[in-house]
């Protein structure tokens, strides 16, 4: 793999993970809420799975960059 090729798998990483990082903040006072008090209703569901959507994605995200460039 070129220098190049490594570089724009980088930067490729690093913007999705500013977006990622700025989506999930969005949610930082209800994660801590229910890391403290746990599950107690169905908009607690959906933001715990927004947020692991959102970590998937960059998971998945960072795989799929890291194929392509190889």
């Amino acid at each position: 793999m070129s220098q190049k090729s490594i570089q724009n798998q980088e930067a490729k990483t690093l913007a999705s993970r500013d977006r990622v990082i700025a989506e999930l903040s969005e949610y930082y006072d209800d994660i801590e809420r229910i890391e403290e008090e746990g599950i107690s209703s169905q908009n607690d569901v959906a933001i715990v799975r927004k947020c692991l959507n959102l970590v998937m994605g960059d998971i998945l995200t960072s795989r799929a960059n890291s194929i392509v460039d190889d």
